[in-house]
């Protein structure tokens, strides 16, 4: 109050005209901080872009593969499945009127220098006992294989003979027989088998010598 008179306020427009003045320049403010952000943002993303781009370069240029191969073939005179059998003469008997129980022993070797792996199977046969006097049957003959063996050298055995199965034949006969078996993987390299032979003679069978063919044959695959 001045003079004892009233002092005149301000209208309020005016007031309110300061405040819209306010309001009005903030979004100019929002603009610049935006652009700010916005500018920043770019060229973050920018460094990163240029940043994969150099790792997937130098990756390429660092990097590189090629193939090589060898080839193992297989020779018909080195590389072969075969087997072989070796007999020997049996206890010499007097003649008799009862049976007569007399042994001998042969052997089996099996070379498989295929390099397959793929096993392998061997058969017996045999044929009638024979004689100037007369004969008699093969059936009296019993084979029982023992253990089989490695045999090291200029053969040497890649895979254990332990992992190979034998089996008694109480009669041979003119038909094949399975004796002995290699697996899958358990029968590379050359291998001896001995067999012991149990001969049943006939009693009154005539004085004479008597012989029987032992046939072994063997199979690519157990």
């Amino acid at each position: 109050m001045a003079d004892g008179h009233p002092v005149a306020l301000s209208p309020i427009a005016d007031v309110t005209s300061l405040f819209t003045l306010a309001l009005t320049e903030t979004p100019v403010l929002e603009r610049i901080v935006l652009l700010s952000i916005r500018t920043s943002t770019l060229a973050i993303v920018s460094a990163l872009f240029l940043l994969l781009l150099t790792m997937a370069s130098g990756a390429a240029q660092g990097s590189s593969s090629g193939t090589s191969q060898v080839a193992i073939t297989s020779d018909a005179t080195t590389n072969y499945l075969a087997v072989q059998i070796t007999t020997g003469d049996f206890v010499p008997l007097s003649y008799g009127f009862t049976d007569q129980l007399t042994t001998g022993n042969l052997t089996i070797a099996v070379t498989d220098t295929r390099g397959t792996a793929a096993g392998w199977g061997v058969n017996l046969s045999g044929s009638d006992f024979t004689g100037t006097a007369g004969s008699f049957a093969v059936t009296n003959l019993g084979l029982l294989p023992g253990t089989a063996a490695g045999v090291t050298g200029a053969c040497s055995t890649i895979t254990s003979a332990a992992n190979q199965s034998k089996y008694a034949l109480t009669a041979v006969s003119s038909t094949a027989a399975r004796i002995w078996t290699a697996n899958t993987s358990a029968g590379a390299g050359c291998f001896t088998l001995p067999v012991s032979a149990m001969l049943n003679v006939p009693g009154g069978t005539l004085v004479g010598t008597y012989a029987s063919t032992i046939t072994v044959s063997i199979t690519a695959a157990p």
